[in-house]
């Protein structure tokens, strides 16, 4: 995980291997875990890719999953080709920033 902190505000970015859920090989998910509580929401961009193919993957959720100790967001992505199973290895390739909380400091 790559780091930068400037005073309070924090700036993460890393590369996550996606799973394939029980809907199918038509979707992917993955979970951005980051060990800081950050004051709001930071925010989160995210980008899907693979090496193995030439298949995109569109992201349709980035959601925020309450957690202790650390911050959680759930990616979930969809194959454009809809319904079309792709084997393949896909990454979340993310990047994260807001301000920290007084007790992350």
């Amino acid at each position: 995980m790559y780091t930068i902190q400037s005073g309070n505000t924090l700036f993460i970015a890393d590369r996550v291997l996606m799973f394939i859920p029980a809907g199918g090989a038509h979707v992917r998910q993955c979970y951005i875990r980051a060990p800081y509580i950050f004051k709001e929401r930071p925010v989160v961009t995210v980008t899907v890719s693979t090496e193995q193919s030439s298949t995109p993957f569109c992201e349709y959720g980035v959601e925020f999953a309450p957690a202790t100790g650390e911050t959680l967001f759930k990616v979930s992505a969809l194959n454009v080709q809809i319904g079309a199973p792709d084997e393949n290895e896909y990454w979340c390739d993310f990047t994260m920033t807001g301000e920290l909380t007084a007790e992350a400091l």
